[in-house]
């Protein structure tokens, strides 16, 4: 076990460059020139928009540059056995907002993330990237044997440095800083997200957290957990055609927590007190309902994992209304959070390429995966004080649909900072989440932290409810105003100090915006939660308003 903590900041101390300080654009290609301590500029190539661009690390990638831009390759080596690859797009001086955008990757994905770099230069944001320190897919956690050190890359130095370096070309291209620093998220980019928030609290001044995976060991447990539960015996299996029946009796009992009855999502799922035995098939009846054996199946799903030592829970179940999007339940369906869960537990903690997931113990493999993890890779510590004293704002989102992390991992870690709990152990972690907090505990948060969750949307994007309000990995829509885009109502935040009280999702038909809109809703900060205010469109969310709504989950079955 190697741990480098105190490596990071000193290797970010030691990074100097020689730059113009005259407030005058360099050209593309000097920045090759550029001397920056255990780094290699490879290319500074000028981009012309619409010209096709293929990843450096991968060939298999491709996007349409969406405008002029400076493209930056770079490789640091930090130390021995450490070699980051980034990426830095930088828009002309006469296009750039002043912005810099950090953004993050997902899964263990070892390639720049060039779609990520694509949408902040379009928005006029100089944008960065890395490979998280390795070269690898989504799903391969191999990278780590015999590489100590792309560990530590992966959990926090690739994302820190990335943004150290960053700034510097930055100050070199444009012969100035920028006026202000983001950065940009979600899934394993939200863990990214709030690693930095926790550990490098002066690195961004505004942060957009998206359905993160921060609490990364118990996360990864989960996603194996869900996968047994339907996996282990055959006569307690539940076959995907089964998905459609549980979610329409869900949708039947909850359909409208928020007053209206919505398509095909349950806006609230706090509110859902559904009971899966109405489902019990009859004698003789063999479709359209569920065994007895099939019922705890789903119990176990929505109940999630038990921690072996303590007896409590160790990570939160699947919401009801999320049943359309069980793909996760086997080992190879989408979305594939378990193929990278499996990969974690074979390379990360038992060094077994062949370690059979049904043989996952929830103790002593438990305890492994703390010890070889050691905070690295996790973001669990709830101090955020740091950041919040350096005037920093936190925007965090999840999908309540979500069942690649389920949602109530968001909610759990909000709670904990609201609380002033350190949430640093699992022990510590269940403890904080049994008492909720008071609205002033929440208003206290407020100041510098929201989190919105958002109905019917999947992991990051995607699903039956409105998924689309400016976050990354969405569809491909215009910019627009605060209201309408998140991130563009943390920079009004950060910049203005106008702190969102609401924002807009929406929904397309089809999931196409050229067809139009089919509906949007109102999301709200946490534990605040739109609801139809009597009057007005229904599908509009100009009719729904925010109101107090429960902290916790009901207790299904009962």
């Amino acid at each position: 076990m190697i741990s480098l903590f105190s490596s990071a900041s000193a290797i970010a101390a030691a990074v100097a460059l020689t730059a113009p300080s005259a407030h005058a654009q360099s050209s593309c290609s000097e920045l090759t020139n550029l001397s920056i301590p255990n780094t290699s500029i490879t290319a500074a190539t000028q981009v012309t928009a619409g010209a096709t661009i293929t990843t450096v690390t991968s060939a298999t990638t491709t996007v349409t540059a969406p405008v002029d831009f400076c493209r930056v390759h770079i490789t640091l080596t930090p130390v021995d056995g450490s070699t980051i690859q980034m990426e830095v797009w930088l828009p002309p001086l006469d296009a750039w907002d002043g912005r810099f955008q950090g953004t993050g990757n997902g899964g263990f994905q070892g390639t720049i993330s060039i779609s990520e770099l694509a949408a902040a230069v379009a928005r006029g944001d100089a944008a960065a990237n890395s490979d998280q320190g390795h070269i690898g897919a989504t799903a391969d956690a191999s990278f780590i044997v015999g590489r100590p050190q792309s560990f530590v890359d992966f959990g926090y130095r690739a994302t820190h440095l990335m943004t150290v370096t960053g700034k510097q070309v930055v100050q070199a291209y444009y012969g100035k800083p920028q006026d202000y620093a983001y950065f940009a998220g979600c899934s394993s980019g939200g863990r990214q997200a709030l690693k930095e928030a926790q550990m490098f609290p002066y690195d961004y001044n505004g942060i957009l957290a998206g359905d993160p995976a921060n609490d990364w060991v118990s996360l990864n447990a989960d996603q194996i957990y869900v996968v047994q539960a339907n996996e282990a015996n055959p006569a307690s299996t539940i076959p995907p055609a089964d998905y459609a029946v549980i979610n329409q009796a869900v949708l039947a009992q909850c359909g409208a927590t928020d007053g209206v009855q919505d398509p095909g999502f349950v806006a609230n799922p706090r509110l859902c007190h559904f009971d899966p035995s109405v489902l019990q098939c009859a004698a003789g009846q063999s479709t359209g309902c569920l065994t007895a054996q099939q019922i705890q199946t789903v119990l176990a799903i929505y109940k999630g994992p038990t921690d072996g030592r303590t007896g409590e829970s160790l990570f939160p179940g699947f919401e009801p209304g999320s049943e359309t999007l069980w793909g996760s339940i086997t080992p190879t369906g989408t979305p594939g959070g378990f193929a990278i869960a499996q990969s974690y537990f074979q390379y990360f903690v038992l060094g077994d390429p062949n370690w059979d997931y049904l043989t996952l113990n929830y103790t002593t493999d438990l305890t492994l995966a703390e010890q070889q993890d050691h905070g690295v890779v996790g973001a669990v510590k709830s101090n955020l004080s740091r950041f919040a004293g350096n005037g920093g704002k936190l925007i965090q989102y999840h999908g309540w649909a979500d069942t690649t992390i389920a949602s109530g991992s968001s909610t759990n870690y909000y709670t904990r900072v609201a609380m002033g709990r350190a949430g640093n152990t699992l022990e510590q972690r269940t403890d904080a989440i049994a008492t909720p907090v008071s609205q002033a505990g929440f208003e206290r948060l407020y100041k510098y932290y929201r989190l919105f969750m958002v109905p019917g949307m999947g992991h990051c994007t995607g699903g039956p409810g409105p998924y689309v309000f400016g976050q990354p990995a969405q569809l491909p829509v215009p910019v627009e105003d605060a209201q309408h885009d998140i991130l563009t109502a943390l920079e009004q935040w950060v910049e203005k100090d106008v702190a969102p009280q609401e924002i807009v999702a929406t929904k397309y038909v089809n999931d196409t915006p050229a067809q139009g809109v089919a509906f949007s809703r109102t999301l709200c900060p946490y534990p605040m939660t739109g609801h139809y205010s009597g009057t007005g469109d229904q599908t509009n969310a100009a009719s729904f308003t925010c109101v107090e709504g429960p902290q916790q989950s009901p207790e299904l079955g009962q």
